[in-house]
């Protein structure tokens, strides 16, 4: 009795393929507890800023840059292990991370002075 039934190359392909997609959208989908810190694109601002009346210098350039932080699925995890520019960060050791129930996202909480 074999455990596998006799299929031709290119179903088996597309199954493979199909398996594939599965697992990349489950993966896409799952939470994890880190945060994705990687470069981001670099964007030539010579077409974006003009000044009247003066040429930029052909020898220089200006970039903006930025820079990915959010929260990372279990695909950005397999991401951040084969880019050696990305880093995982715990949750908890970020600047951002708000503990469940302490204040929403874009609030501040108010400070009050220690009594003495």
């Amino acid at each position: 009795m074999k455990l596998v039934p006799n299929v031709g190359p290119v179903r088996f392909a597309l199954r493979l393929a199909l398996l594939a997609l599965l697992l990349g959208i489950a993966a896409y989908y799952t939470p994890t507890r880190y945060i994705l810190n990687a470069p981001g694109q670099a964007e030539d601002l010579a077409t974006v800023i003009h000044v009247p009346g003066v040429t930029p210098p052909p020898d220089g350039h200006l970039f903006m840059t930025t820079v990915i932080y959010e929260r990372a699925n279990l695909l950005f995890c397999v991401y951040a292990l084969m880019d050696r520019s990305a880093q995982l960060l715990p949750e908890q050791y970020t600047p951002y991370y708000r503990p469940k129930g302490q204040h929403e996202p874009g609030s501040c909480p108010t400070r009050t002075a220690p009594r003495r």
